[in-house]
């Protein structure tokens, strides 16, 4: 099994650099800019996981439950602005968790580990 399919979508500067980095991910010069060109862009791509910052978990939710249905087999993996922690859902639920997010945590919740 090679390694994750990564889409980044909209993150503060620093934040979004970080995770690129620790993902590996190149980033296109036009990235998606709301949450339905963010999915648009996972379906396209058969992402295997969705890196975002969605303010309101209820939203994230949802918008993992709609990347489900869309890619199936998709996580996404929620960031919050300030980086300080992250949740990673699958079909809608949260099924892991990091707080006081370090590059390690950042990586397990990339993989699913």
């Amino acid at each position: 099994m090679g390694p994750p399919r990564i889409v980044v979508g909209p993150l503060p500067g620093l934040l979004r650099d970080l995770v690129c980095a620790l993902a590996s991910v190149t980033l296109d010069a036009t990235a998606p800019d709301s949450l339905d060109a963010l999915l648009d862009e996972a379906e396209r791509r058969h992402a295997d996981v969705v890196v975002a910052s969605i303010a309101v978990d209820a939203d994230a939710a949802r918008a993992s439950h709609v990347l489900a249905a869309r890619v199936p087999g998709a996580a996404l993996v929620n960031v919050d602005a300030r980086g300080a922690r992250a949740a990673r859902y699958e079909n809608g639920r949260i099924v892991a968790t990091g707080a006081d997010l370090s590059a390690d945590g950042l990586r397990a919740l990339l993989r699913g580990a």
